[in-house]
């Protein structure tokens, strides 16, 4: 069997820029319970996840799954 990789992307263009850290809390939520799927269903191989926004003018940035404070385990 080979790697997978599934991506989801969500383009928005908020007037209100507030709305960008309710949309940030919104993906690490979802990558969270992807995750957990995922390791679920592993198979001995640990599974990964990566999360990331791309804006036009300051370009890729990777995301941490998990917020300061907040615990990973």
């Amino acid at each position: 069997m080979s790697l997978m990789t599934w991506s989801i992307e969500v383009r928005v263009d908020f007037n209100d820029k507030s709305k960008t850290a309710i949309m940030e809390k919104a993906v690490r939520s979802a990558a969270k319970e992807l995750l957990t799927v995922a390791r679920l269903l592993a198979d001995g191989r640990e599974p990964d996840i990566a999360i990331s926004t791309t804006d036009m003018f300051v370009g890729r940035e990777e995301i941490a799954l998990f917020e300061i404070g907040e615990s990973g385990q």
